[in-house]
């Protein structure tokens, strides 16, 4: 089997050399449009800072390497799992689509207490509808190599605070148009890098 490889600096995915695109590159025309109207670009660095914060302390809390007392947002995650009963079982883990050659990293898979699978994006900004393309595609990889079916549930969950205090929002995505919608955007990138 084919090692995906992956460098840090760039967020570049090579597989067997060849780089491959991200979800994040394939859907870059709709990000850009919403970053782009937002007129401070400080607030969306310190955005980008934040979600790597979250991420790297919800990682380590998944892994067993801290508490759910390590920053307000594994407080928050914790509150999640509580409520919800989800299981991590996979976290930052990256993969990539055999034929459509395509990567990601998944923020979260695990389970459900009546045994369903959840792929979960962990945010700490606002809502966008696109991001649901983006689990979509996660689903994918994720299902080409046997780790969950392709309907698998998907959902971001919003880590955010209310009244003083750290919680989260799930936003479920349940649209089986989302990989339609992934499916164009792919292929606008394949035309985009074979004609231009």
């Amino acid at each position: 089997m084919s090692e995906l490889e992956f460098e840090e600096s760039t967020h570049t995915y090579r597989l067997d050399g060849k780089i491959l695109p991200s979800i994040s590159q394939i859907l870059r025309p709709l990000s850009e449009r919403i970053l782009s109207a937002i007129p401070d670009q400080d607030v969306v660095e310190a955005a980008r800072i934040r979600g790597v914060e979250a991420h790297q302390s919800i990682d380590k809390m998944n892994k067993g390497l801290c508490d759910r007392y390590e920053s307000n947002y594994t407080e928050a995650w914790a509150k999640f799992c509580d409520a919800t009963g989800f299981t991590p079982t996979h976290s930052e883990y990256r993969t990539y689509h055999p034929s459509i050659l395509f990567a990601c990293t998944i923020d979260v898979l695990g389970t459900l207490p009546d045994g369903r699978q959840m792929l979960i994006d962990v945010k700490t900004g606002s809502k966008y509808k696109h991001l649901a393309l983006q689990t979509a595609g996660q689903a994918m990889c994720l299902s080409a190599h046997g780790l969950c079916d392709r309907n698998v549930l998907r959902a971001n969950v919003h880590l955010t605070q209310k009244d003083g205090e750290w919680t989260y929002k799930i936003d479920e995505h349940n649209d089986p148009g989302d990989f339609t919608a992934l499916f164009n955007f792919i292929g606008w990138q394949r035309a985009k890098e074979r004609y231009t």
